[in-house]
């Protein structure tokens, strides 16, 4: 896998894309002891989208929808040869692999299931791959951002940016009920639609449920 430091550094000093329009940390120090990898990064001023969300107003909603849906535009000006990391390793998203089949997230095995999907493998870009509201820090009064947690970013099929958002739950607010809880899903996987990204849902849920049997028509 693509350990979290090694992204974050490719993001400061190798990005192609230049100075990014939004804030990242800097990593303090990391080490991998006895099987496990532990990383120190800056602290992001501000509070994460999560916490922020209740007490916004509806401008102030959309105006962060737009940013991160424009976030993800920006990145996938980044474009890569594969379905990996920013160093060539494996993309550690398990949505790309089946329930209940084999766990396995080389760039081999997850070309192989997005073509299985009809994604079109010919283009690979940047992504984040998990923009749930605890993973973005803001501060409505200064509309500053910031995105934490890179541990699951690389290349993906374009594709991807959207149906992830919509299929993701763990990109859920918090909340009493479903709509509650599915907001920021649902205004950004929108946003994303009218920015020209795609969505896969039905065909990767039949795919997904199915341990990797059903493939999109």
């Amino acid at each position: 896998m693509t350990w979290e430091h090694v992204t974050l550094d490719h993001l400061h000093n190798k990005c192609p894309l230049g100075k990014l329009s939004f804030a990242v940390p800097n990593v303090i120090h990391h080490v991998r002891s006895k099987g496990r990898y532990f990383i120190i990064q800056s602290r992001m001023p501000g509070a994460t989208l999560s916490e922020a969300w209740p007490s916004m107003d509806e401008s102030t909603k959309e105006y962060y929808v737009s940013r991160i849906a424009g976030i993800c535009k920006e990145l996938a000006a980044w474009t890569g040869n594969g379905i990996h990391g920013v160093d060539g390793r494996n993309l550690s998203d398990l949505y790309l692999t089946p329930l209940h089949g084999v766990e396995d997230m080389s760039p081999r095995n997850l070309l192989g299931n997005c073509a299985n999907l009809k994604m079109d493998c010919s283009l690979f870009v940047f992504y984040h791959c998990d923009l749930g509201p605890g993973n973005i820090i803001v501060d409505p009064g200064q509309r500053s951002l910031a995105v934490v947690d890179w541990e699951m970013a690389g290349f993906v099929p374009r594709e991807w940016v959207r149906t992830k958002v919509c299929v993701s739950s763990g990109l859920d607010l918090r909340g009493n009920d479903d709509d509650s809880r599915q907001e920021w899903r649902r205004r950004l996987q929108r946003r994303l639609g009218q920015d020209g990204f795609p969505e896969l849902v039905d065909e990767w849920m039949a795919w997904f449920m199915n341990g990797g049997n059903q493939k999109a028509k």
